[in-house]
């Protein structure tokens, strides 16, 4: 079980160290090119249009809805384009650090935006892979100086089992013939 447990604590560190990665990667191109994915759709309620876009060092997550059916829907898009210099994004900028919301409505048109800066996105994404590098770096540095990789104990007087939490000594146990 223990075993599992640090597997997926491993892929889950890869993946969000991928996904931080890809954060940086969109974060410097945000300056130069609009990236981002939207969904257009009809139903019953009208004509709806869902976005994410990368723009300006911000992820902008968007909802445009509308009571009236629009004509044309292209249902899912891929977004890239360069960003002109007459685009102005700087009223999505919120006061607090980059994050922010606006909206607006009225009887016809609903309209919904959340504002997340890339470093905020990059830094959660990376709190995962330097935890385990963290932890990694803990059990080498006792492994080296003969203390519990769990507890931190002094194994010197006993090496293959931790009298303080129990824990067999994984360098010490594979050494040791099994009868």
């Amino acid at each position: 079980m223990r075993r599992t447990v640090r597997h997926l604590f491993t892929m889950l560190s890869v993946l969000s160290l991928l996904l931080c990665v890809a954060t940086w990667v969109l974060w410097v191109r945000s300056y130069w090119r609009i990236d981002g994915i939207s969904n257009e759709r009809n139903d019953d309620r009208g004509g709806k249009e869902i976005a994410v876009e990368s723009v300006r060092g911000q992820v902008l997550i968007m909802s445009l809805g509308r009571d009236d059916l629009w004509p044309g829907i292209r249902g899912w898009e891929s977004i890239h384009r360069p960003l002109s210099d007459d685009e102005n994004y700087d009223w999505t900028t919120a006061p607090w650090h980059g994050f922010g919301m606006t909206h607006w409505g009225h009887r016809t048109n609903r309209f919904v935006m959340v504002a997340i800066p890339h470093w905020g996105l990059a830094a959660a994404f990376g709190l995962v892979p330097a935890a385990r590098c963290f932890s990694t770096a803990r059990a080498r540095s006792r492994r080296r100086r003969q203390r519990c990789e769990s507890c931190g104990y002094d194994l010197r007087a006993s090496p293959e089992r931790c009298p303080e939490c129990g824990v067999v000594n994984p360098s010490r146990a594979s050494a040791t013939p099994s009868a």
